[in-house]
């Protein structure tokens, strides 16, 4: 959790160690990682990361 958010992405393109992360671990990275996400008609149109 003491990563900068580069090394939190560039570890994330990793699904192997995404997926070792237990659901509390992943709430309290998100957070970290993600800027703005855009909803339209209960949809997820964009992510924008902090990067």
């Amino acid at each position: 959790m003491n990563k900068n958010t580069e090394e939190i992405i560039r570890a994330g393109n990793n699904l192997a160690i995404w997926h070792t992360l237990s659901p509390d671990d992943k709430v309290k990275i998100f957070p970290q990682i993600v800027h703005r996400i855009a909803v339209q008609n209960k949809e997820v149109k964009e992510v924008t990361l902090k990067i």
